[in-house]
């Protein structure tokens, strides 16, 4: 009998191990990451992947500031600039 399951290497701890892009183990990779939540686009995805991926809240505290300095004060910053 064939089964049509496939055995994946997961590291522990990685929010989305079928797309390497949300990942904060390379630096490029995390400051797109970071960017992209300063640009308000799909920031909540990321902070749900990783709230499942560590079975804790403790990182919404993180997204919420990156939102609220990142978008509110640094991107207008610029803007005026």
């Amino acid at each position: 009998m064939q089964s049509d399951l496939v055995c994946r290497l997961v590291q522990p701890g990685d929010p989305d191990y079928t797309d390497s892009t949300l990942s904060f183990d390379n630096l490029i990779i995390s400051t797109f990451n970071v960017f992209q939540s300063i640009t308000l686009e799909g920031w909540t995805d990321q902070m749900y992947a990783i709230r499942n991926a560590t079975m804790s809240m403790s990182y919404d505290i993180l997204f919420v500031a990156i939102v609220v300095f990142g978008a509110f004060f640094v991107l207008n910053l610029m803007i005026a600039v």
